[in-house]
Order: C-alpha cells, then sequence, then structure tokens
C-alpha cells in the first residue's frame, strides 16, 4: 500500500541520516542500495540507478569491499544497465571477488548461487550441479544457515536433467533444512518444487499431496499476495486431478478458488 511504501521510504531515511551522523559509510551505502531496489520494485529504472549509483560512489571512496559487493550482487540482481547473462554473470563473479577480500562468505556463497542459477536457465545443468556442490560444501565449511536455498536450485537443476531421484534428495533437503534453520519464510517454495518433481514421475498422488502442503503453507495477511502465489499451486492440484481423470474435482477445485479470488485481470486466467 501507499502507506507501507512510505513508511519503507521513511525507515530507508532514517537510517541514512542516522549512519551519516555515526560516520557509517556502510550504512549510508547501503540506504542507497535498498532504496535503490525499492524504485526497481516500482519499475522507475531512472531513480534506481541513480540511487545505485551513488552506494557505488560511496564504498569506492571509503574502499569498502563488503559494500562494494553487495552494490555489485544487486546491480546483477536488478538487472540496473545489464541486458545479457554474460553481463550479470561478471557483475556476480565481481560481487564474489569483493566479498572474498571483505571475508563476507554468505554473500560470496549468494553471489555464487545466483551464477549457478542462471547456467542452470542457460540448460547448462551439469555445469550448475558442480557448481552448487562446490557452494554446499562452502557454506557448510563457513558455518553458513542458508543451506535450504542451495539444495534448492540442486534440486531443480536434478530435476531438469531428469536425475529424479536426486532431485527429491534435495527438495527434501531444502524443507529439512529450512526448519532446522528456523527459517520458513519460503518453504511453499519448497513444497512446491517437490509437487513438480512428483508430477514429472507421474506420481501425482504425492504431488497433489505437496501443493497442497504448499498451500497450507502459505498465509500471508494481504488476500492479494495469497491469489497470486497461490493460482501456480491450484494449477498444479488441478492438473494432478486431470491427470487421474479426476475432471469434476478439478473443475469444483477452480471453481472454488476464483469464488474465493476473483480475478480482476483476465490475464491472470492463463495460468488456469
Amino acid at each position: 500500500t501507499r502507506a507501507d511504501s512510505l513508511a519503507f521510504l521513511r525507515n530507508i531515511r532514517d537510517c541514512r541520516t542516522l549512519s551519516t551522523k555515526l560516520h557509517d559509510p556502510f550504512g549510508r551505502g547501503s540506504s542507497y542500495i535498498w532504496e535503490s531496489y525499492f524504485y526497481n520494485f516500482l519499475s522507475d529504472p531512472l531513480k534506481r540507478d541513480d540511487l545505485l549509483a551513488q552506494a557505488f560512489s560511496i564504498f569506492r571512496s571509503d574502499n569498502n569491499k563488503k559494500g562494494l559487493a553487495n552494490a555489485l550482487f544487486f546491480k546483477a540482481e536488478m538487472r540496473a544497465g545489464i541486458s545479457t547473462d554474460s553481463a550479470r554473470i561478471i557483475a556476480y563473479d565481481s560481487s564474489v571477488l569483493f566479498a572474498r577480500e571483505a571475508g563476507d562468505t554468505k554473500r560470496e556463497a549468494q553471489s555464487l548461487r545466483a551464477i549457478a542459477d542462471i547456467h542452470c536457465s542457460q540448460g547448462n545443468y551439469t555445469l550448475a550441479i558442480q557448481e552448487l556442490h562446490h557452494i554446499l560444501a562452502l557454506q557448510k565449511k563457513n558455518g553458513d544457515n542458508r543451506t535450504h536455498f542451495t539444495t534448492d536450485v540442486l534440486a531443480v537443476a536434478y530435476a531438469r536433467n531428469n536425475n529424479h531421484k536426486e532431485a527429491l534428495r534435495y527438495a527434501i533437503s531444502s524443507i529439512d533444512y529450512s526448519r532446522k534453520n528456523n527459517d520458513t519464510g519460503l518453504i511453499v517454495t519448497f513444497y512446491q518444487r517437490l509437487g513438480y518433481i512428483y508430477s514429472d514421475m507421474y506420481n501425482y498422488d504425492k504431488s497433489y499431496y505437496y501443493f497442497e502442503r504448499a498451500l497450507s503453507s502459505y498465509m500471508p495477511s494481504k488476500p492479494a499476495l495469497v491469489r497470486d502465489v497461490t493460482i501456480s499451486i491450484i494449477t498444479g492440484m488441478a492438473n494432478c486431478l486431470i491427470k487421474q481423470g479426476k475432471y469434476q474435482e478439478a473443475s469444483r477445485l477452480l471453481s472454488d478458488y476464483l469464488k474465493k479470488y476473483p480475478v480482476d485481470d483476465l490475464k491472470s486466467l492463463d495460468f488456469l
């Protein structure tokens, strides 16, 4: 909402003011990154790029390696002035180098994972899997508690490479690690992943079960968010029913969903 947006901007600017008073260039530069990310969300590339440039200027003046690693990571994430995968990989690679110099092992792993994710999207599954195993070992060595994001990408890479046994292994690991580390904010994604993998294996009962788990695990406060996220989950559940010849059940499921969350934009129906 507009009120939430204004509050977010106010908090960012308050942090910037405090960082300036404390002579903390990392905090001040980081505030520009977050504001840049906010304007990227609003699809305002001019404002985004101007704010990101200010972050880079602050970090370079202070020779702040950790800040530069973060700025390069978000530059690649937002595709700020970047139009190709190869350019994004260069930015992520640079982020890795600065993160290593700064001793920021979490940002190093995050940037390396982003590179592996690009390789996976390009269909280079063997390379992506190799990279992800290296990242996972690095995270375990450094005590990084965000391994569930790496195992999730591993599950995707193995599934796309038609190795469903390993895909299941790492998809289940993502759920286990997220619970162990008390970081279950995206567990809905991990349940969905299992739903898709079992569907690819023609095990529609288990696929339906995990889509259902995904649906029950996603409970945000805003109905609009529920609608947007659950479209893909409901589609997966309906597909399981259709594949088993349960057409009336699938129809009821979709009808009930549309009654609960009416679709304003007809393009949204393309998912269903």
